[in-house]
């Protein structure tokens, strides 16, 4: 759909602009449309290659697994986030 190539085209601007180094919230941005466009694999690795994640980025990739139906990974993300030894604020 077009909403889909207009945040393919963000992201590819966002990837020219910022080499490589994203925001945390371009990224968290990103993640979310992606989510909610159906696309949790773009929106899984957006979040993979972000440099630094705070609570918004794995609530956003979190909601967006849940939306789809993903409950096992979301708990398994879950996990990984409430081991990490400082979570991310």
């Amino acid at each position: 759909s077009g909403d889909v190539a207009m945040g393919r085209w963000v992201h590819v601007y966002a990837l020219k602009t910022m080499e490589n180094e994203m925001d945390i919230m371009v990224g968290t941005a990103l993640v979310d449309m992606y989510a909610k466009c159906g696309r949790v694999n773009a929106a899984y690795r957006v979040f993979e290659h972000m440099p630094r994640r705070n609570v918004v980025a794995w609530n956003a990739m979190l909601s967006g697994l849940a939306m789809h139906g993903r409950g096992k990974v979301v708990w398994i993300y879950f996990l990984v986030w409430w081991k990490m030894p400082t979570q991310t604020n």
